[in-house]
């Protein structure tokens, strides 16, 4: 992934530093939501992080955006769509699985988000995948079946 940006450098390390954060604060939520669900309702669990995740969302964008809501319909569509596939479907789906995988494994799996999306973009749309995004992908999928068996043995 971050094969064309090793170099050192002002906007490389930035962004390599950002995407190191989003991994940290990404799995604090999961490892978070995995406990919440073993006490609370897949409903309320949900009803909270929604709700925090509103409340602190909306600071950071008056914070860094002068415009808080979309002045089109296109730009409604395209916050329901988030809204409605993003964090109600995607997160409750997430949400649901912790009551059933490992914490563990499912944060595991997580990796796999860059590779699934770009095979798919490859097969459906003839997108350009380099033999070290290949690899890269290989090298994932098979930590993650290292991964699976070993929470496997633990069950």
């Amino acid at each position: 992934m971050m094969g064309q940006s090793l170099a050192l450098g002002g906007r490389s390390v930035v962004g390599d530093l950002s995407a190191v954060a989003a991994a940290a604060f990404y799995s604090g939520y999961v490892l978070t939501l995995s406990r919440v669900r073993k006490r609370v309702s897949l409903t309320a669990t949900m009803a909270y992080s929604g709700t925090m995740s509103a409340v602190l969302l909306i600071a950071a964008t008056l914070v860094m955006e002068p415009q808080l809501w979309p002045h089109t319909v296109h730009g409604w569509m395209i916050a329901v769509g988030m809204v409605v596939l993003a964090q109600l479907a995607g997160q409750m789906l997430i949400a649901a699985s912790l009551a059933h995988v490992p914490a563990g494994f499912a944060a595991a799996l997580f990796l796999a988000q860059p590779a699934l999306p770009a095979a798919a973009a490859w097969v459906l749309f003839g997108e350009k995948v380099t033999p070290t995004q290949v690899l890269g992908s290989i090298a994932l999928l098979t930590g993650l079946e290292i991964s699976r068996r070993g929470a496997a043995k633990k069950s």
